[in-house]
Parts: C-alpha cells; sequence; structure tokens
C-alpha cells in the first residue's frame, strides 16, 4: 500500500491526472490494492489525492490466516473499485475473502472458469500464450494450476477500459 502512495506521490509530481489515475494489482498486489482502496481514513487520506480507484486481480485474502498480529480490515471502499476472481483458483480462492471484501466493491465478476493468474502466459518466456496452457506450482495448500484462458484475459481487458473510464 505504501508502495501505491509513493508512486502517486511521483505521479502527481510528473502532472498525471490523480481522477485518471487507477492502481491495479494481481494476487497478492490485488489485496495491496484492496487495502489501499479500505475506507479506513488513515488510509484514505495518504491514497485518495492519487487515485480514482483501483482493480484487483484474484485477490489473496486472509479470512483463513491465523492473526499473528493486529491486522485492518478489508473493506468497505473510498474509492470505486473493480474486483476479478476466479472460480478455479485454488491458490487464493474467493472462499477466503470476508463477504465485506467481495460485496462492497462497485463492480466484482467472478468467473467459474478462470483460475489464478488466468492471464499470465504459462507457454513460457517470449512465446506466444496458447489458450488452456497449464502449469502447476506449489502454494501454501498444495500443488495449483495456473492456466492461460484467452477469452476472460480479453474480457478482463475490457472491463478494465470500461471500469476507468
Amino acid at each position: 500500500m505504501f508502495d501505491l502512495v509513493a508512486a502517486g506521490r511521483w505521479l502527481a509530481t510528473q502532472g498525471v491526472n490523480p481522477n485518471k489515475t487507477f492502481a491495479i494489482g494481481e494476487s497478492q498486489g490485488g489485496l495491496g490494492v484492496l487495502r489501499a482502496f479500505t475506507n479506513d481514513s488513515a488510509i484514505a487520506k495518504l491514497i485518495k489525492p492519487y487515485y480514482a480507484g483501483g482493480v484487483a486481480l484474484y485477490p489473496s485474502c486472509d479470512k483463513q490466516e491465523p492473526k499473528v498480529f493486529v491486522s485492518h480490515s478489508i473493506g468497505p471502499y473510498h474509492s470505486k473499485v473493480l474486483l476479478i476472481t476466479g472460480g478455479k483458483d485454488t491458490s487464493s480462492p474467493v472462499s477466503e475473502c470476508f463477504d465485506v471484501t467481495l460485496r462492497s466493491v462497485e463492480r466484482w465478476l467472478h468467473w467459474e472458469d478462470a483460475t489464478h493468474a488466468f492471464n499470465v502466459d504459462t507457454h513460457g518466456p517470449f512465446k506466444r500464450p496458447v489458450d488452456g496452457v497449464c502449469r502447476s506450482a506449489p502454494g501454501r495448500n498444495g500443488i495449483h494450476q495456473f492456466c492461460y484462458n484467452s477469452r476472460r484475459t480479453t474480457q478482463m481487458l475490457a472491463e478494465i477500459k470500461s471500469f476507468v473510464q
């Protein structure tokens, strides 16, 4: 979240219009976006001057994590937020998000056929992505599938473009 504050301050020095600036994050970065746009007075006063809203893609939530230290709740939000989650996401399942985290965004799209990182090329560097190609990777709850989904990637880009207008 503090990286977003620093980036926003720098963008402001470059003359970037904060009313047209959106933060976007995937996975842990998606959680960072949700936290940054949570309507907490200490957070809002740092973020609102620099951003019109945020986009969180398949964020990791902490509903099931043991509370080692005090954690702020996520949501409701001080600015508009687009949230996209996947039904086949076993790495960051939507069931690990609190209801307020999900339901207080301006727009939430949940695609049952999407895995975690559905928009990330799984075919290898410097090669065209191949629809449906998956890779496996270990995570905190076992082995997870990450499958490139060209239809959802195209839809995601269109939804983001529409949301930020």
